[in-house]
């Protein structure tokens, strides 16, 4: 099927292949990460950009893109909260969080780009 054979797999296959290897462990890391963020009190967990659209949709710059709905962490800006946690410091894919109080999710949700991008196009993790 391509190439010499005993050749092993055509490099483009193989690329896939680690490809989604690669988005099936983000996956289970963001499922993780959701369990642990749940047991700190987040209210909703979903997971949008490439990664909600399966291990198939993953590229090599590909990121977890969570967005998280909890009470009490309207302190600091968007991006920063919760980045002190070991569960974020540690995570081991790059991670880019979007942290809403309830009231800010209530107000953001009626946005194109959350209504959108992240209701429409995500994927609820846990609870």
């Amino acid at each position: 099927m391509g190439g010499r054979p005993g050749a092993g797999p055509r490099p483009a296959n193989l690329l896939a292949e680690r490809l989604r290897a690669r988005g099936e462990d983000m996956l289970r890391a963001a499922r993780a990460l959701a369990a642990a963020l749940r047991s700190r009190g987040a209210r909703d967990l979903i997971l949008f950009g490439s990664l909600a659209r399966g291990p198939d949709a993953v590229g090599p710059t590909s990121d977890v893109d969570l967005a998280v709905v909890m009470p009490g962490v309207g302190a600091e800006r968007m991006h920063r909260r919760l980045t002190d946690l070991p569960e974020v410091l540690d995570f081991p894919y790059p991670l880019d969080l979007f942290v809403f109080t309830p009231e800010e999710w209530q107000q953001a949700s009626q946005t194109w780009f959350v209504a959108h991008e992240i209701i429409s196009g995500g994927l609820v993790l846990g609870g």
